[in-house]
């Protein structure tokens, strides 16, 4: 979590600079400088995750579901039969 902040830190900062190498300009002012800096971090982001194996979109939810440890019983218990002593009251 920690060295995604920074890489998203270091993604707004390339953003920025990428806008103003290339005169790319969305918009004037602080909300373009915004604009740039949350694509550079979006786009770093993404290129450290598909760099590391990850980005997985949505691959965990459509993982089937883990049976669990303890089985579960399935219908009612068969009724077991009380033993007799033999002695009548």
């Amino acid at each position: 979590m920690a060295g995604d902040a920074v890489v998203g830190v270091i993604g707004a900062f390339a953003g920025v600079w990428a806008a103003r190498h290339f005169g790319v300009a969305v918009m004037p002012g602080n909300a373009g400088l915004v604009i740039h800096a949350a694509a550079g971090a979006i786009v770093l982001l993404a290129l450290v995750r598909v760099s590391q194996g990850g980005l997985s979109l949505g691959s965990k939810a459509a993982a089937p579901a883990k049976k669990a440890a303890v089985p579960v019983a399935e219908g009612p218990r068969p009724v077991r039969p009380v033993p007799r002593s033999g002695r009548t009251v």
